[in-house]
Order: C-alpha cells, then structure tokens, then sequence
C-alpha cells in the first residue's frame, strides 16, 4: 500500500496493521505536495515526516520503500533499513541516456 499524505502517516501503524497490508510505500512525491513543498519530494521536512514513521512500521517487521531520485539517498534509505528503494524513473532514465547519446554523436562532428 502507498502512503501519500500527512494524514496518512499519521495512521500508518493502524494501516500497517490491517491483514493483507504487506508492505507499505511511502510516495514523497505526494507526500511533499501535501506539506506545501509541491516539486520538491526531497525537502528535509518531509523525510523528517517520513523517516519516523518508517522507523516505527520496520520496527514491527513491516517491509517499507520510496522512490528517490538520488542514489546517495537510495543507499542512506537501504542502510537504514527500507525494503525496497526505486532510484529513478523511466522518462528521466530515457531522457538521461537520450542527452547523452545526442552529446555523443554531436562530439563527433
């Protein structure tokens, strides 16, 4: 299940606790919108919001993940004990690998 809103982290451990529930995301994307920081998924508050809450459900042996556009973060996330971690998403990989094959060919000429 994907956790998108203060109010929802603030019920995490009761949705944690639901049968079936086996694993919980956090989507920062969503979560950053709601606390006024729209565009900015990597704002401190809302990992601040975030890591507490992923604490207490991993505490309980429940799997947590994010996405997360930063691989240092990706790694920080993994250490500390997140289940699963997306480190990007396809348009920017796709866009990402297109600049540099454009980037290529155009040193070439």
């Amino acid at each position: 299940i994907q956790l998108e809103s203060q109010s929802a982290l603030t019920q995490a451990e009761q949705i944690a606790d639901i049968d079936g529930v086996d694993g919980i995301f956090f989507g920062p994307a969503d979560i950053s919108a709601d606390m006024g920081h729209g565009g900015n998924p990597a704002a401190p508050e809302v990992w601040e919001a975030v890591m507490p809450v992923a604490e207490k459900l991993m505490s309980k042996g429940m799997p947590v993940g994010t996405l997360t556009l930063n691989p240092e973060q990706a790694k920080d996330l993994l250490k500390a004990g997140f289940s699963f971690v997306a480190c990007g998403m396809d348009i920017a990989l796709m866009a990402k690998a297109a600049d540099a094959l454009l980037a290529d060919v155009r040193s070439s000429l």
